[in-house]
């Protein structure tokens, strides 16, 4: 198909702007997360945990409500957000002010239970809504380095906030609380920006051009044919597509591979290690993203089918920190941190790879399709939670070559089932 001038345009619009405001929310809903474990913490300075046994059963409770609720809450936020147009709005901002109402719980144990909930709703709506949203306004040739930009705002997220955590950790006087504050009035502040500056789709938008609103239209279209996008939405041909089941079974990979790796630093104290990878992890996987993400784009632009660059993504992602896991029985503990970083810092290749595939298959319920593969990854978060709780320490090893092969097997089913075309659903 030959692009007309219109799809021709690259230049900086508005569009870059809602990546912008996108990145943000994810931010937030990263800071969130974090901030949940900060809490307990908090609660162990402030006097209100008592021992250390009182500090894990706390914190472990916490994220098994954190778990639960986002695997039974997921499918119902995926048919919510995809009834409202992927619009995220109204339901960050009223979490928001709900958790700002429910600070005043802080010091007691309740308090982290209830708000486990809360930053479980938001993080899973965050990333229902997003994908709705990259859907709708990002053309197909920006969407691999515009889901690095958007989705690095989690990695940022986390590397901005341990930075200020270890520095008021230096203080007299450490509050951890000072963080979640400055969380809140950074919610309060998108939510105002969005409401005057957002929009659900590039036509409702009050400053977007029509050069760019064409070239955005217009690029969507090319790449599904309009008697798609009217097609009725089969929920039966979403579950039985081989194509789903094949994010489904990435999705799972990944959020192994995000658990396994989140217990290094863990052995690593328990080893009596101190000096742990954290900010420099977070660093490597935003900047190795933001590069893998604008390598794909140009590829794509320069005649490279959307799947290769997909798969090759995908394989980075998974087959780069299998490798480096491999090299964890030959290297001392101390130096794990290494380790740690160049896993992490591949893995960053996933989200250019199955983490935006969902927008390849459908832009009309990409939403929906990544809220079915998260509700099947929420599971599997709780069986390996359990797992690692009981053997992570005895049969740590075994685990790890178990990740190697999961890692290894999953991303050739991605790479030989795959698709990047849209598909009847």
């Amino acid at each position: 198909m030959k692009m007309s001038p219109t799809l021709k345009q690259h230049s900086i619009g508005i569009r870059h702007f809602e990546m912008l405001l996108l990145f943000v929310v994810v931010f937030i809903g990263a800071g969130y997360t974090l901030c949940l474990k900060g809490g307990v913490v908090h609660l162990s300075l402030e006097g209100e945990i008592k021992d250390g046994i009182s500090f894990a059963i706390t914190l472990t409770t916490s994220l098994t409500i954190f778990y639960w609720t986002s695997m039974i809450a997921q499918l119902l936020i995926g048919f919510v957000v995809h009834a409202n147009e992927g619009s995220m709005l109204d339901w960050v901002i009223r979490l928001g002010f709900a958790l700002t109402i429910l600070m005043i719980f802080l010091g007691k144990y309740i308090g982290v239970y209830i708000i486990s909930v809360i930053m479980a709703i938001i993080e899973i709506t965050i990333v229902t809504c997003v994908h709705g949203l990259l859907a709708v306004w990002i053309p197909p040739s920006e969407r691999a380095l515009s889901g690095a930009i958007v989705y690095g705002g989690a990695s940022f997220s986390k590397l901005t906030i341990t930075l200020a955590i270890m520095d008021i950790a230096k203080t007299r006087n450490p509050n951890l609380l000072i963080v979640f504050y400055a969380l809140l009035i950074v919610t309060a502040i998108w939510g105002i920006v969005y409401f005057f500056l957002g929009a659900k789709v590039p036509s409702r938008h009050r400053f977007i051009s029509q050069k760019e609103r064409e070239y955005i239209e217009e690029s969507l279209r090319a790449e599904s044919s309009d008697t798609l996008n009217q097609m009725p939405m089969s929920l039966k041909n979403i579950v039985t597509s081989p194509s789903v089941w094949v994010l489904i079974i990435a999705h799972c990979c990944q959020t192994w591979l995000e658990i396994i790796l989140s217990m290094i630093p863990i052995i690593q104290i328990f080893s009596g290690i101190v000096n742990i990878a954290t900010w420099e992890t977070y660093l490597t996987m935003w900047l190795v993203g933001l590069f893998i993400g604008c390598v794909s784009d140009i590829a794509v632009r320069n005649g490279t089918s959307m799947a290769t660059a997909r798969k090759i993504c995908n394989t980075i992602g998974f087959l780069g920190p299998a490798i480096a896991l491999l090299c964890l029985n030959n290297v001392d503990v101390e130096n794990w941190n290494i380790i740690a970083i160049v896993a992490m810092g591949l893995n960053a290749g996933a989200i250019c790879g199955f983490r935006i595939n969902h927008i390849d298959l459908s832009p009309k319920y990409a939403s929906l399709l990544v809220s079915i593969s998260n509700f099947f990854a929420c599971i599997l978060s709780l069986i390996v939670f359990y797992v690692m709780l009981n053997l992570f320490v005895d049969k740590w090893y075994s685990i790890v070559y178990a990740t190697v092969a999961i890692l290894g097997v999953s991303n050739v089913i991605f790479v030989v089932f795959g698709k990047a075309r849209v598909q009847y659903y």
